[in-house]
């Protein structure tokens, strides 16, 4: 198994963090790796984070001003239409984007509310060396989290049972709680 090209973190940083000498675990670390950049690419609520050339990519307008499209820091537009019509970008022209959410705002008017009507090709997400320090962190954090859970074999589990007669209760895995404090500093807020 290789590390996913939508992987936020590497697996030599990885093992660095969770001290992990030799390579024993690097098929379970490269799951952990790709399994939650993919969990953060939902959460974030973007095709991914890490960057990726789009080509032709369609999403449907709003009828705003501004429209959100699935991409985190949105560095290049090669190619945009709306309705089959060609727009270009600038403050002068069709339209600006704020790069780092993602957003197109509309210079005069609004986005033509439509199914599939605004196509797109573009440059979006994060080079690997470039992935901001928290984000890399908390993928750190939710896979030494997650690797921590495999060697203990305790799989989302909250409590243990003992010859005192407690017992375990288990629950879904989910994000840790600092880990979705740095996460949400990159969700967009939906139009």
């Amino acid at each position: 198994m290789s590390i996913a090209a939508n992987a936020v973190i590497s697996l030599a940083d990885t093992k660095v963090y969770v001290k992990e000498i030799g390579t024993t675990n690097d098929a379970i670390l490269t799951i952990l790796i790709n399994a939650v950049s993919t969990v953060f690419d939902k959460y974030v609520d973007v095709v991914q984070i890490i960057e990726a050339a789009y080509t032709n990519a369609y999403h449907d307008g709003n009828g705003l001003s501004v429209i959100k499209l699935p991409y985190i820091n949105l560095s290049a537009i090669t190619a945009l239409t709306e309705n089959d019509i060609t727009l270009t970008e600038g403050y002068d022209d069709d339209y600006v984007k704020i790069q780092s959410l993602g957003y197109l705002k509309k210079i005069s008017g609004v986005w033509a509310r439509g199914n599939q009507n605004i196509k797109i090709s573009c440059t979006a997400g994060y080079k690997l060396a470039n992935v901001p320090g928290d984000l890399q962190l908390a993928c750190m954090k939710q896979v030494a989290f997650e690797f921590q859970q495999y060697v203990q074999k305790n799989w989302g589990e909250s409590s243990r049972s003992f010859g005192d007669g407690s017992t375990s209760m288990f629950r879904e895995i989910t994000l840790l709680e600092d880990v979705k404090e740095i996460l949400n500093r990159y969700r967009a807020v939906q139009i």
